[in-house]
């Protein structure tokens, strides 16, 4: 199987709690 890196992009405007949040669901999807 290939690994493949991913790269998510988080806007800077967003706050630190949104920013783990997002990162948690991206992290679960993967």
């Amino acid at each position: 199987m290939n690994q493949y890196e991913t790269v998510i992009v988080l806007t800077p405007l967003l706050s630190e709690e949104v920013a783990k949040e997002a990162l948690a669901k991206f992290s679960k999807i993967l």
